[in-house]
C-alpha cells in the first residue's frame, strides 16, 4: 500500500487546520469559471500549470472527486513498484526523494513551490488530477503520457462527495438537498460531474487514453487491474496483481487510513460502496438524475461503461406501487441523516474541554444535546398510544428501536394513503432520533408527528416529562448486561467525535463512577426497576433478544398491542437480525451508522475487562442490582462470569 511521507501527512493535516480557520464564505474561489478550495489550491498553480513538463513516461490518474482515486492511486503505485523491478538501493533512494519533495497529492494542489518539487521527481511519476481536459497541462497530451479516467456513477458520486463535503472542514458544510441542487448546477468544488465526464469522453478514443468504471473495479478487482496494468506496460504477474488487490481492499485501506493519511484519512475512507446512494436520495431526486444522464452521459462512451440501468434504477422503479415498512425508513432516513452527520461535523468542531456540559449532576455531549431543550421537556404532551422505549445508551436501542418501527408500521394496518402522508410528515419535519437530542425547536415538531408516535430515550425517570407517566402510554424499558454495555460504550466514546476520547482503563473508572454521558449505569437501571410492576411498563433484555427474537418481539407485540400475525413477526426478526442493520447501515444512518453499529454481540466483555476490574464490576452489581427485577432478567452469573 502507498504510505504518504510523515512530512506529506503533515502537509494534509496542515490543509485542514488551515480550512478551519476560514469563514464560510471564504472557503472557495474561482478559476475559470469552475470553484475550488482555497485551503488546498492556489490560484498562482492553477497559472502556472502551462510551465508543467509532462513526460512520457507519466503515469497519470484523473477522475472526478470521489469517485475512488484515492483507491485506485494506492493500487496503481503497487502496480508500478512490483512492475518496476527496482533493487533494495534504488526503493530506498525513491523513497528519500519522495520523502524530501513531500509532493501534494494532486497536481492542482498546494502552491507553486510544491508544484516546482514534483518536476524533480524520478520517473515514472504517478501524477493525479480531478482536472478536466482543458485544464491541464498540454504537456501531458503532446508527451504521449499514459492517462487513466476513472468514472463512477452520478448518484453515488454525489452522496459520497455530499458525506466528504461536510466532514472536510475546507469546505462549507451543506444540507442534502441545498447540496443536491448545487451538484446538479456544477455549484461545487471542481465543477460539474456532468461536463467532466463529458469532456473526458471526447478523448477516450485516443490510444493512450483509457476509461475504467468504479464499479468494473469493485466486481472484479483483479480483472480490472490487469486491464490497468496492461494499459500502462506494467509487467507484472497475476500473484502480483492479486496481492496488490488483497492489500488495496477497502477495508485493509481504511484501517491503514491513519498512517497513509493522517488524520485526513477519516475523511477520505468512508463506505466504498455501491448503491449508496439509496440512503439520501428522494424519488424527484433520482429521476432528475436519471434525465440528465440520458440528456449529458446515456450515449456517450464512458456512460456506457456505467451500467447506469444496473446501479441507477430509480427508486420508483425498485418497488411495487404499495408502500412497505423499509420504503418509508428510506424516506424519513434523509433528513435523520443530515441531523446524524450534523452531530458528527458538530462534535469534530468542538475542543475536547468543552464536548460536554451537566444538567441536574448528570454529564451530556452539547453535540447532540441543548440545555434549553431538557429545560422544556416539561412542556412535551405525550399521547396515551405513544410507543416508548427507554434504554441507557449502548444497550441496543437502536437495533430494538427499528424493529418496533417495522412492528408499528405493520400493525398500524394502514391505507396507501395513509403511508404516504405520513412519510411526507416525518421527513417534513425531521425529528431527531432521542427525546432529549437538538433544541427546543425538535421538541416543537415532534408534537405534530400523527399517532402513533415512536419516541426513543436514554432518560430516567426523573428527567422524563411528567406527561409522559400521566398519559398511561406504554414504556418499554431494554436493558443490557453492564460488562457489555460498558465495553460497547467504551468503543462509542471513541469514535464518536462528540465525546472526550479515553484510554480503557480511565473509561472504566469514568463508568463506574457514573461519571460518563447519561450518568450512571446502575442509577439509571435501579430507577426504572421501581417503575417494573407498572401495567403501562415492561422490561426486556438485550441478551433475551439475542437468545431469541422472535419470542422478544412477540412478547413486545402483546404488551404494546400490536396485532400481528407468527409470519409478521417472523419476518420483522428477520430483517432485523444485527448483520442485516449493519450492512444497511448507511442508508438508516448515514456515517453514522459506522459508529452505531460494530459488533452486537454477548460476551464482547471478555476482550478488555482485566481480572480486578471483572471483580470490581461483580461487587458492584451485587450491591446494586442483584436482588432487583430487572438484574434478575439479565442472567448475570450466565452472561458475566469468567
Amino acid at each position: 500500500m502507498a504510505m504518504r511521507s510523515k512530512h506529506g501527512i503533515e502537509i494534509l493535516d496542515k490543509l485542514l487546520a488551515e480550512g478551519d480557520k476560514l469563514a464560510p464564505e471564504d472557503k472557495l474561489f474561482t478559476y475559470k469559471g469552475i470553484l475550488y478550495p482555497l485551503a488546498v489550491c492556489k490560484l498562482e498553480n492553477f497559472q502556472a500549470l502551462e510551465t508543467f513538463d509532462a513526460r512520457m513516461e507519466d503515469v497519470i490518474l484523473v477522475g472526478y472527486p470521489k469517485t475512488g482515486t484515492n483507491w485506485l492511486e494506492t493500487m496503481l503505485s503497487g502496480l508500478e513498484i512490483r512492475a518496476g523491478k527496482y533493487t533494495e538501493e534504488e526503493k530506498e533512494r525513491r523513497k528519500a526523494i519522495g520523502e524530501e519533495l513531500s509532493v501534494p497529492s494532486r497536481l492542482e494542489f498546494g502552491n507553486l513551490d510544491a508544484f516546482k518539487r514534483m518536476m524533480k521527481l524520478p520517473s515514472r511519476r504517478i501524477i493525479v488530477t480531478h482536472l478536466p481536459p482543458h485544464l491541464l497541462p498540454k504537456s501531458i497530451f503532446k508527451s504521449k503520457a499514459k492517462i487513466l479516467v476513472l468514472i463512477r456513477n452520478p448518484k453515488d458520486t454525489m452522496v459520497s462527495y455530499f458525506h466528504f463535503n461536510n466532514n472536510l472542514s475546507v469546505l462549507p458544510n451543506s444540507t442534502w438537498d441545498a447540496y443536491f441542487t448545487d451538484f446538479m448546477n456544477g455549484k461545487v468544488c471542481w465543477g460539474s460531474y456532468f461536463d467532466h465526464v463529458s469532456e473526458w469522453d471526447k478523448y477516450i478514443d485516443d490510444e493512450n487514453v483509457m476509461g475504467i468504471c468504479y464499479e468494473e473495479l469493485k466486481e472484479d478487482p483483479n480483472l480490472g487491474l490487469q486491464k490497468v496494468a496492461k494499459f500502462f506496460g506494467f509487467s507484472v504477474n497475476e500473484e502480483e496483481i492479486k496481492s496488490v488487490v488483497e492489500n488495496c481492499s477497502f477495508k485493509a485501506m481504511k484501517q491503514k487510513s491513519t498512517e497513509t493519511h493522517g488524520t485526513f484519512g477519516d475523511v477520505l475512507f468512508r463506505k466504498g460502496s455501491v448503491g449508496d446512494w439509496k440512503s439520501l436520495f428522494s424519488e424527484s431526486q433520482s429521476q432528475e438524475v436519471d434525465r440528465r444522464f440520458k440528456e449529458c452521459l446515456a450515449k456517450s462512451k464512458l456512460g456506457a461503461k456505467m451500467k447506469y440501468e444496473v446501479y441507477c434504477k430509480s427508486l420508483k422503479s425498485q418497488s411495487s406501487s404499495s408502500v412497505h415498512p423499509s420504503d418509508t425508513k428510506m424516506n424519513t432516513n434523509r433528513k435523520r441523516i443530515e441531523i446524524l452527520d450534523k452531530f458528527l461535523v458538530d462534535g469534530d468542531k468542538l475542543a475536547p474541554e468543552d464536548k460536554l456540559f451537566t444538567y441536574k449532576g448528570i454529564l451530556y455531549p452539547l453535540a447532540v444535546c441543548k440545555l434549553e431543550n431538557f429545560q422544556a421537556l416539561e412542556t412535551f404532551e405525550a399521547r396515551t398510544d405513544d410507543v416508548i422505549l427507554v434504554g441507557y445508551p449502548k444497550t441496543g436501542t437502536n437495533w430494538l428501536e427499528t424493529m418496533l418501527h417495522d412492528l408499528e408500521f405493520r400493525a398500524g394496518k394502514y391505507t396507501e394513503e395513509e403511508k404516504r402522508r405520513r412519510m411526507v410528515i416525518e421527513e417534513e419535519l425531521a425529528v431527531p432520533p432521542r427525546l432529549e437530542f437538538e433544541d427546543l425547536d425538535a421538541i416543537k415538531r415532534m408534537t405534530k408527528l400523527p399517532s402513533r408516535r415512536m419516541i426513543v430515550t436514554h432518560l430516567p425517570p426523573h428527567l422524563l416529562p411528567k406527561s409522559i407517566f400521566k398519559s398511561k402510554a406504554k414504556i418499554l424499558v431494554l436493558t443490557r448486561n453492564p460488562k457489555d454495555t460498558v465495553v460497547s460504550y467504551f468503543h462509542f466514546y471513541n469514535n464518536f467525535p462528540g465525546f472526550p476520547n479515553a484510554t480503557w482503563d480511565a473509561y472504566f473508572t469514568d463508568f463506574m463512577n457514573g461519571q460518563v454521558c447519561w450518568g450512571s449505569y446502575f442509577d439509571h437501571v435501579s430507577e426504572w426497576d421501581k417503575y417494573i410492576d407498572d401495567e403501562n411498563v415492561m422490561g426486556i433484555c438485550y441478551e433475551e433478544l439475542k437468545e431469541d427474537l422472535q419470542s422478544g418481539l412477540q412478547k413486545i407485540a402483546k404488551f404494546f398491542g400490536f396485532s400481528l400475525t407468527e409470519e409478521e413477526i417472523k419476518s420483522v426478526a428477520e430483517k432485523g437480525s444485527f448483520k442485516a442493520m449493519k450492512q444497511k447501515s448507511a442508508e438508516t444512518h448515514g456515517a453514522f451508522g459506522d459508529v452505531l453499529f460494530r459488533k452486537g454481540s454477548v460476551g464482547d466483555w471478555k476482550s478488555l475487562f482485566s481480572e480486578s476490574q471483572n471483580q470490581e464490576m461483580d461487587r458492584k452489581f451485587e450491591e446494586c442490582l442483584a436482588k432487583s427485577k430487572l438484574g434478575a432478567k439479565m442472567k448475570y452469573e450466565v452472561y458475566c462470569k469468567i
